[in-house]
């Protein structure tokens, strides 16, 4: 199932098919991300992989999103507390 996503200037879910790094479509750039929450790739009981997902805020803009990453990525300067 796809991630969702919403823009402040459209009513309805964007559908993401495939995981993406996260970007600001409306600023054009990954430079003002604050990224809120961040949750790797796992394996769910039934055995299904699922994508790891980001959610974040630009800060110059204030658009909000949330969606798979793609593999490997991770927000810049992320580590796990022990």
């Amino acid at each position: 199932m796809p991630f969702l996503t919403t823009r402040p200037s459209q009513s309805g879910p964007i559908r993401l098919a495939t995981p993406q790094r996260p970007f600001c479509e409306a600023c054009g750039s990954d430079e003002f991300l604050v990224y809120e929450e961040f949750v790797p790739a796992r394996v769910l009981t039934a055995g299904a992989a699922k994508p790891a997902e980001a959610s974040y805020t630009c800060i110059e803009c204030g658009q909000f999103s949330a969606h798979a990453v793609p593999d490997g990525w991770e927000p810049p300067g992320w580590f796990w507390y022990a």
